[in-house]
């Protein structure tokens, strides 16, 4: 007994025209654009917050009067932090 009515369908290959290239390499570059925006403001507001820490431990190594027991607390334990800190070159060849 053969059934014929169950029938194959063969999915055909799209032609790259009618494929979406173009607009997909879009998305990517607009990926990539804001993806360097949001390093880059993220590094900025990173690197403000450095900036005032040193700032305000600098100033606390002028000032003329004694600092209170938590502050030096602080600054070894800033010390501590600053000191265990390890930054590792990325693997692999970095190209992006």
């Amino acid at each position: 007994m053969c059934n014929n009515s169950i029938v194959k369908t063969e999915i055909k290959p799209k032609s790259a025209s009618a494929l979406p290239f173009k607009t997909v390499l879009e998305e990517l570059s607009f990926l990539r654009k804001t993806f360097r925006e949001l390093v880059s403001t993220y590094a900025a507001q990173f690197e403000g917050e450095i900036a005032n820490l040193h700032a305000a431990v600098e100033a606390d190594s002028h000032a003329k009067k004694k600092l209170p027991g938590s502050r030096t607390a602080d600054l070894r334990d800033m010390l501590m932090l600053l000191r265990s800190l390890e930054v590792k070159p990325a693997k692999g060849d970095g190209g992006i």
